[in-house]
């Protein structure tokens, strides 16, 4: 398995081959994270940055870097600490802005709630422009609900 880290922009930086443990971990009702220990050498230390993007040739889940730990021991030397969720976590960075009257869809009312508060906001500092949405499933569940001010993960998971 090799593991690929790319800018936020998703340009290649590095590969990484020589790591100690990898743990990435799915979370069905929640966004994924991961850790990742490895040898702190010159290399790593230049690819491992906040906000860059880490991914697996081996699976779908693309992450982002949050934290990055150097630790040194006398008995292993210095090593990497890296850490981070999954994509999806971009939008535990917004909130839902202005009140918002759901009453679709759970589908479109969550395309909705991306769109006004990530894609394409009022705010335009507070797009985000690597988000992007696939093509709708018409799904035909529908909502009836009101929010203002709340996380937006947060309310996208309760609406799922």
């Amino acid at each position: 398995m090799n593991l690929y880290v790319l800018t936020p922009q998703f340009t290649r930086l590095g590969i990484v081959d020589n790591y100690c443990s990898v743990i990435w971990t799915h979370r069905f009702q929640d966004v994924g994270d991961f850790e990742i220990y490895l040898p702190a050498t010159s290399y790593y230390i230049s690819l491992f940055k906040a906000e860059n993007i880490l991914i697996r040739d081996d699976d779908d889940m693309v992450c982002v870097i949050e934290k990055i730990t150097l630790s040194t021991s006398e008995e292993n030397g210095d090593y990497l600490t890296i850490t981070g969720r999954s994509a999806e976590s971009y939008l535990a960075r917004r909130i839902v802005w202005g009140q918002t009257v759901l009453n679709s869809t759970a589908e479109n009312a969550i395309r909705r709630l991306i769109t006004e508060n990530v894609i394409n906001p009022e705010i335009s500092e507070r797009q985000i422009s690597t988000i992007a949405l696939g093509d709708s499933n018409n799904f035909t569940e529908t909502i009836n609900m009101q929010t203002t001010g709340e996380n937006l993960l947060d309310v996208i998971k309760e609406i799922c």
